[in-house]
């Protein structure tokens, strides 16, 4: 058992034993089910109370650290003032038995589709469903299966009469007590699961637990429950492997994908936490006397994928959707205000539907309602627009839902961008793949080798001010700001009038893992559709097949190839930025580089023939003459300028638009600019297997192939390598994946693996450590990864190397250009005095070779002979919009052509 085998090791100077924490284990999941037990009923609990006292509650679903009332601000006591009970999402699940048969409960208040179990919700703990209850005396919070009934008079016992059908159900037995030993008949268990016991489980003797675990019974048990609840099947959402909790059979969390949420989600459901948001949502809909309230966190880009989510399976079921975002400000007022408003609009749509009631009196709760939405308050964002129709949430007598006046039923329905145009075989020869830009040195041989593979490719080159204003508009504004400007770039493609949706499809890159990256095409669909695109096909590439498009297949070949393509994209990249700063003849590094532009291009599309070149040309021949024309292109002979590293998020690290043109700033500066290779980022997934097969006991099966794949594609890179080694120490080679994966994890655990991960850390380590101290840390607003192996390793890095100079810049569409600039003009001049502290006499590398020096002189740039009091004496442009630092000066005038 992994688990165990983990705790041991971590434990290890305090000498627990793996029987120990074989046992713990045990314990600690059999508590985890006694605490559920206990907020399920005490949440049948509160619906009996609403029951009976003709009441309404709120499912007030959050993230878990929205317990703590100093982050609510009193939330909770405020819906409780409105007479409101207020439930978690965890108190709504229906009990394991319920479970197995995959249908709601019969009778209880709480029928809907089973939720996923995790962290408990809002106010979800032991006493939360008795705090709940407005009004009067509160249920004890020792007594979990008691109900209640007028407020201020004592429970009644779950198991004594009628009166306690809602809390039936014993609470399971808590795990055993090292004083009072509790016997468990797990082989009966087994027997009652389906599972014929072994032979050894005649007896039960000592701890049920620690039994269950050495014979077995218990792992038999979960594994037919699994198959009585149709888990057995591999779910492509679930986690790779539970060896760390079946290996010794104790009871584990199956898949927590969508069962019982209607029928298909827009969004790919990565996380267990989403999908009980999802499934509470669902489970609302089909409750006339339930409402849901979602608390979002301010900056939380995570739940901008939630949010939408969630509003959509409540709206498409007739219901409300309401969002409080919470931040520092603990001014209730306006939440208050607007709780009002749905508990309103509420009693509204009850009123509507009761039979018999007048017309008048549900126009009059529905304008009341309307008029207090009219109150806003920037620190709270509701949304209870409701869509138009007569949709209702009724359930029949056996918990089912009924048919919503349309002939579907409400668990039937089809919830919007569910479903989407396909892109077929037959659409290949008459439609337009239109592909965002990323990295123009990379993406640039994408065309000519999707034309060669038969398809008509057209790469977006760039995206302008008013592509990040069309992403504002249809995506949701707290989503990273990559997922704005991609989705925005690609919409905006539409919305300008130069594209044909009706003849384009859309393709972007689903990555599979835990960055949200993986949704960017869930998102791209809804922004389609909400700008009146819905026929315009999504193509989401992924190397894990995640969805399936009959006209594109990603292949062999293509891979390959495109695997080459960024080798060649990275080494091309690295010669330009090492050349450029020392070109003797202005504009020369970029007829080089658009030369070699077009070798590539036509490398691709003809199968190694080029025009450019003057005929065929193989991979290793265009990698050494690439490097080698380089090499020789006149430089400067000056010794080596500041060298400054970009290292962050993926796009906004390789993408000019993203960054504002932030190698063109560091050039301007008198700097050389170094940024590390795309590769790494693609081979982090496979070089961590053997940790992640080690740590957490997952993958093992695959841990050979993904080994075997890394040295494939090191074999491809080799070319290249032996190409930079070859130009006399010119250029830089960078380090194998691998080795940055060791170095990285002196700082942090190779487990980062959300965003970029560990890999960030580890470049900034890389680049300190080869002379390149200096970094610009690309920081998107909403990556929340990046807080963490980026802005939160700044402390440790300069702890372990005092010569780091970093800084982070933030990125986004309301980031100021002007406070971006003034942030690297500052680390730069602190990177031009340490370099003058270090003397005319220092050793540094010469920038140019014997054959290109000119004249044996030193021809050093303006900015080289610019003090650092002057850069910080003059950061900022001036008034009239002209930069006012002389070196900048200097270069706008001479208006260097850059590679975009």
């Amino acid at each position: 058992m992994k688990l165990a085998e983990r705790l041991v090791e971590v434990f290890a100077d305090w000498d627990v034993t793996l029987p120990e924490a074989r046992r713990a284990v045990a314990a600690g999941f059999a508590e985890d089910a006694a605490f559920k037990a206990d907020v399920r009923a005490e949440g049948r609990r509160a619906l009996k109370w609403m029951e009976d006292n003709g009441r309404k509650g709120i499912v007030l679903a959050g993230r878990p650290y929205h317990i703590d009332p100093e982050i609510n601000h009193g939330i909770p006591d405020v819906i409780n003032t409105l007479g409101l009970a207020v439930l978690s999402e965890d108190s709504l699940l229906p009990e394991p038995d319920a479970a197995a048969t995959d249908k709601p409960e019969a009778t209880s208040p709480g029928a809907g589709p089973e939720p996923a179990t995790g962290p408990a919700g809002p106010d979800a703990a032991g006493s939360q469903a008795g705090r709940s209850m407005p009004g009067g005396d509160q249920p004890s919070s020792k007594a979990a299966a008691e109900t209640t009934g007028e407020p201020g008079q004592p429970g009644r016992s779950a198991e004594s009469g009628e009166d306690g059908k809602a809390g039936a159900g014993k609470r399971p037995t808590r795990p055993a007590r090292p004083r009072k030993p509790k016997k468990t008949d797990w082989a009966a268990i087994a027997r009652q699961a389906g599972s014929p016991p072994a032979e050894d489980e005649a007896s039960d003797p000592g701890d049920g637990a620690e039994h269950a675990v050495a014979t077995g019974a218990l792992s038999r048990a979960v594994a037919a429950l699994r198959r009585r609840v149709g888990q057995s099947g591999g779910d492509p959402q679930a986690p790779a492997d539970w060896s760390d909790v079946t290996g010794v059979g104790l009871p584990t969390p199956g898949p927590v994908a969508t069962r019982g949420v209607t029928p298909r989600l827009r969004v790919r459901d990565q996380w267990a936490y989403h999908s009980r948001l999802y499934q509470a949502a669902e489970l609302v809909t089909t409750r006339d006397d339930l409402e849901l309230v979602q608390l979002n966190s301010f900056g939380c880009g995570v739940d901008a994928l939630t949010t939408d989510q969630v509003q959509e399976i409540l709206e498409s079921a007739g219901g409300v959707y309401t969002s409080l975002k919470i931040d520092e400000v603990s001014n209730l007022g306006a939440a208050t205000i607007r709780l009002r408003s749905l508990a309103a609009a509420s009693e509204a749509r009850s009123a509507g539907r009761t039979a018999g009631e007048a017309a008048g009196e549900a126009s009059r709760r529905t304008a009341q309602a309307e008029e207090v939405t009219d109150e806003t308050d920037d620190a709270v964002e509701i949304d209870t627009t409701a869509p138009d129709g007569p949709a209702e949430r009724t359930v029949n007598a056996a918990g089912q839902p009924e048919a919503d006046g349309t002939g579907r039923t409400v668990g039937a329905r089809e919830l919007p961008g569910a479903t989407g145009p396909v892109f077929t075989e037959a659409m290949r020869a008459t439609h337009t793949i239109l592909m965002p830009q990323m990295s123009p040195v990379h993406f640039r041989p994408l065309e000519p080798l999707m034309r060669r593979l038969g398809y008509q490719v057209e790469l977006l080159e760039s995206a302008s001010r008013e592509d990040l204003e069309v992403g504002l508009r249809y995506v949701n504004n707290d989503a990273c700001f990559p997922a704005i400007m991609v989705i925005g770039q690609l919409i905006g493609a539409f919305t300008d009038g130069s594209h044909d949706p009706d003849s384009c499809v859309v393709a972007i890159s689903q990555t599979g893992g835990i960055c949200r990256a993986t949704n960017y095409a869930a998102m791209l669909r809804k922004g389609l559709r909400e700008a009146g695109y819905p026929q315009v096909p999504v193509v989401a590439i992924s190397l894990q097949g995640i969805e399936s498009n009959p006209g594109f297949e990603l292949t062999a070949t293509m891979g390959l190839k495109m695997l080459q393509g960024i080798i060649i994209g990275d080494t091309l990249n690295t010669c330009m930025l090492r050349v450029r700063p020392y070109e003797v003849v202005e504009g020369a590094t970029q007829e080089l580089v658009e030369r070699w532009n077009r070798i590539i291009g036509e490398y691709f599309e003809h199968r190694g023939r080029s025009t450019t070149w003057g005929g065929r040309i193989g991979y290793r021949r265009l990698l050494r003459e690439m490097v080698r024309e380089f090499n020789d292109l006149p430089r400067c002979d000056e010794p080596r300028r500041p060298r400054v590293g970009v290292v962050g998020e993926i796009l906004v690290k390789f993408q000019p638009d993203a960054n504002n043109h932030v190698v063109d700033v560091i050039e301007a500066e008198g700097c050389e600019a170094v940024v590390p290779g795309l590769l790494p980022f693609f081979l982090s997934g496979l070089v961590t297997a053997q940790w992640e097969a080690q740590a957490y006991g997952i993958g093992k099966e695959s841990v050979a192939k993904k080994k075997a794949a890394v040295w494939f594609i090191e074999q491809l890179q080799a070319p290249a390598r032996a190409a930079l080694r070859a130009a006399g120490g010119t250029f830089d080679v960078e380090v194998s994946t691998a080795e940055l994966a060791r170095k990285a994890s002196k700082v942090l655990s190779l487990g980062n693996q959300a965003g970029e991960g560990w890999l960030l850390t580890g470049e900034m380590i890389e680049l300190i450590e080869h002379d390149v101290p200096n970094i610009v840390c690309c920081q998107p607003f909403a990556c929340l990864p990046n807080h963490v192996v980026g802005k939160g390793m700044f402390r440790e890095v300069r702890r372990r190397y005092p010569q780091a100079n970093i800084v982070a810049i933030d990125y986004d569409p309301g980031a100021s250009e002007v406070n971006q600039l003034n942030r690297i003009k500052l680390m730069i001049s602190t990177a031009l005095m340490a370099q003058d502290s270090a003397g005319p006499g220092a050793p540094e590398q010469a920038a140019g070779t014997g054959a290109a020096a000119v004249g044996g002189e030193q021809q050093v740039g303006a900015a080289s002979s610019v003090t650092a009091e002057e850069l910080l004496a003059g950061l900022g442009p001036r008034p009239d919009g002209t930069p006012s630092s002389p070196d900048v000066a200097e270069d706008r005038r001479r208006q260097r052509s850059r590679v975009r």
